[in-house]
């Protein structure tokens, strides 16, 4: 009887002949690798701009990606075996760089089409029009090179194991220098670039020199042209309330966000917008001395209504700064502003392009707001939570019982947490805002909403009118028009109060609390004061929406943009 396990698994010249080295093998499976990892590290910052940083886009991403490899090895697997040459294997490494040079200009297209899907389905159906074509060739990889690796069948599993080891410690060192290296010094169209420059390049290093070196290098060779000599499609940047494009004066990538500076006209001012994305943040006049133009900061001043002399104040969140330099302005007795913002360019860009010159009184921490709060010694009079981003993105983890729990224990004995959050008052999206309402009224004595009435509004008539409707959409939602019920059910600004004091302030107090400051001078005029604390919403509805817990915030299933 033969030993099979002795026997060539296929004619020695035919896996790996003379003219190819078994370093080139080696080099196609590690390179492949590390691109597959590093592009899956840029898929999640191709996709973010347009569906948030979400639990979806992630699931989303991360499914297609194992979808494809499953494919790829299929594929790999049955092509290595009907028709083991080396060639195959650099046409499928270069095949995927290739792919990779065309993401750049056709994600914003792409994810524009996508958004159709909404928030949950949206990231995959991008994610697998965009990364589905790389990620499979770049699986078909280590099962074509284990079978021009393998000689004998009795060191096939040494040979697979080493390959795929390989293969895996490449994935590991891509997604190392994508995350720490590559995405913040260059940013993600470089880094698509760079992976796609290495994958069709290294093709040209390990092909043999015959009809399918020429035959992959002339398309290869004009398709790179192409892409380097061809500018990238830029985001489309608005001003809010606008129609017009703006200018960016500075652009960067950070681990959290693509930062733009964005120059346009508001009422025929010059105006300044931080944008995360594509959406604005915080806004100021170039004209001195620089109010804010995003009116939403002028609700921080809500504090005043409870803690009308503060001492001491947090914010979590920092954007353009705006409101910690406007405590410092408006409340000289403030004696310590601490600001916890997780992203250090967020401050230098702030300190640079949005006149923010802290005092001595501010002191800023570069971190997670959380992790802040919970080794702070505090006490805080007011705490600001402004760490909620356009486009639905929320951190989850500001908004659990437990962290209000944290951050109660840190204030003052009437001591105050004051939310910026983006919602709806009710309708479909509104269940975020009504689940932290009622989170916030499972850890604080007094709880308040207050939403903000309207870009325009500016009065306590805008207030009253607002109010109206949201009691008429409480008793029956199709007693309203079109018009009227679209205003409570629209997106916008909701600024949450949860206090430690144990009598609560009624709509009619806060009325005349605020007049006082106003009239006092106290809280200037320019702020509203007055038409927002006469917004506070008498009831919230919370009883089909959970308490949210560290064990259980489902917040990114939820629409709230």
């Amino acid at each position: 009887m033969r030993d099979v396990s002795r026997e060539p698994s296929s004619p020695p010249s035919s896996p790996l002949s003379a003219r190819w080295a078994d370093g080139s093998l080696r080099a196609l499976v590690f390179t492949g690798g590390a691109g597959l990892m590093a592009l899956e590290i840029a898929g999640s910052r191709v996709i973010a701009p347009h569906f948030g940083s979400s639990l979806f886009l992630w699931a989303g991403l991360i499914a297609v990606f194992l979808l494809a490899l499953t494919a790829g090895y299929f594929v790999g697997g049955w092509v290595g075996d009907l028709h083991p040459h080396a060639v195959l294997l650099s046409y499928a490494v270069g095949g995927a760089g290739l792919f990779s040079l065309l993401i750049p200009h056709v994600s914003i297209a792409v994810c524009a089409a996508a958004e159709a899907l909404g928030p949950r389905w949206g990231p995959l159906a991008a994610a697998a029009l965009l990364f589905t074509g790389p990620s499979l060739l770049l699986g078909t990889v280590s099962p074509i090179a284990v079978r021009l690796h393998t000689r004998e069948v009795r060191a096939s599993g040494a040979s697979a194991g080493s390959l795929y080891a390989l293969s895996t410690f490449g994935s590991l060192l891509g997604t190392f220098l994508a995350t720490f290296v590559l995405v913040p010094a260059v940013g993600t169209p470089a880094l698509l670039a760079t992976i796609g420059a290495i994958l069709a390049g290294l093709p040209l290093l390990t092909l043999p020199k015959t009809a399918a070196w020429v035959f992959y290098a002339v398309p290869a060779g004009a398709l790179c042209a192409a892409f380097f000599s061809t500018p990238l499609p830029e985001a489309l940047i608005a001003a809010p309330g606008t129609d017009a494009y703006g200018n960016v004066v500075y652009e960067t990538e950070t681990p959290y966000h693509r930062i733009y500076v964005v120059e346009s006209q508001e009422e025929g001012k010059p105006v300044r917008y931080l944008q995360f994305d594509h959406y604005v943040e915080s806004g100021v006049s170039l004209e001195p001395p620089h109010h804010s133009v995003t009116r939403y900061t002028d609700m921080f001043h809500l504090a005043a209504l409870f803690r009308p002399k503060p001492s001491a104040a947090l914010f979590i969140g920092g954007g353009g700064m705006i409101g910690p330099r406007v405590f410092e302005e408006v409340y000289p007795g403030l004696e310590r502003i601490d600001v916890a913002e997780i992203d250090s360019e967020v401050v230098r860009v702030a300190r640079e392009h949005f006149f923010f010159r802290p005092g001595p009184k501010t002191r800023i921490t570069v971190g997670d707001g959380r992790v802040f709060v919970s080794k702070a010694a505090g006490p805080w009079d007011v705490a600001v939570l402004d760490a909620f981003s356009g486009g639905g993105r929320i951190p989850f983890h500001l908004l659990t019982r437990e962290f209000f729990e944290t951050l109660k224990a840190k204030l003052a004995p009437e001591g105050l947490c004051l939310i910026n959050l983006i919602g709806a008052v009710e309708g479909a999206k509104s269940k975020v805002f009504r689940s932290t309402y009622r989170t916030l009224a499972d850890v604080f004595p007094q709880v308040y909403a207050f939403p903000r009435v309207g870009h325009e509004a500016r009065t306590e008539k805008d207030a009253e009118d607002l109010l109206r409707w949201i009691r008429a959409y409480a008793d029956d939602p199709g007693s309203l028009s079109e018009k009227d019920r679209y205003q409570v059910e629209r997106v916008r600004n909701i600024i949450l109060v949860g206090s430690r004091a144990p009598a609560r302030l009624s709509p009619e107090e806060a009325r005349r609390r605020a007049k006082d400051l106003v009239e006092s001078g106290a809280v200037p005029e320019r702020y509203t004061l007055r038409m927002h604390a006469a917004a506070q919403v008498p009831a919230v509805r919370t009883s089909d929406v959970p308490v949210l817990t560290d064990d259980f915030a489902p917040v990114e299933q939820w629409k709230s943009w």
